[in-house]
Order: C-alpha cells, then structure tokens, then sequence
C-alpha cells in the first residue's frame, strides 16, 4: 500500500514538475530520505521555497497528525511533520547535509 502511494506521489510530482518546466530526476537514479522535523529548528515555520534545498530534490510526502499530503512550494513545515524525500543520488549527500542544517536550533 505504501509503494503504491509513494508511485502515484511520485507520478504527481512529476507531472507538476513539467507542467512547471523542471526535469525531475529518473526514479531508478534517485535515493529516498525520511526526515522528521525537529520541535525547534531552522524549518519549523518555513515554507518549502525556503528550505534551500538541493537540485533534483523533491518532498513527495508531508505526513501531519495522521494525515498525508503533497507539499506545494508555499506549503509551511511544522515541527513533529514527517518529510519523505526523493533526490538524484548523487545529491543524497548534499540533502542530507542541509538537512543536518536546517535541525539546528
């Protein structure tokens, strides 16, 4: 159920993506990262645009209080959310960095 979920996400994504002229990377070049937000850290209260995220990087999943749900570019980060990302894998590292970043106080 998950894998079906996390395909058709993904097959969202990926059309906005060129709806907005972006290349989204190929689903067997890429890596996925699980991410919850900190209590007090640099994302809580921040959009997505203001992440500063990697290229070919996309959050395909926001879990909140038991709901799920596609983040767009204005969407706000809460503290306690769940992220689940999806990057080339060459930038697995750099994501993982900002991350790293981005829950310091």
């Amino acid at each position: 159920e998950m894998r079906w979920a996390f395909r058709t996400l993904t097959e969202e994504h990926r059309r906005l993506m060129e709806a907005g002229d972006a290349r989204p990377p190929l689903v067997d070049e890429t890596a996925q990262v699980e991410w919850m937000v900190p209590e007090r850290c640099r994302a809580a209260h921040r959009t997505v645009r203001e992440l500063g995220l990697p290229p070919d990087t996309l959050i395909v999943l926001v879990r909140r209080a038991g709901r799920a749900f596609v983040p767009r570019g204005e969407a706000r980060i809460e503290p306690g959310d769940e992220l689940l990302f999806v990057c080339a894998r060459e930038q697995e590292a750099a994501l993982r960095a900002r991350l790293a970043e981005l829950a310091k106080a």
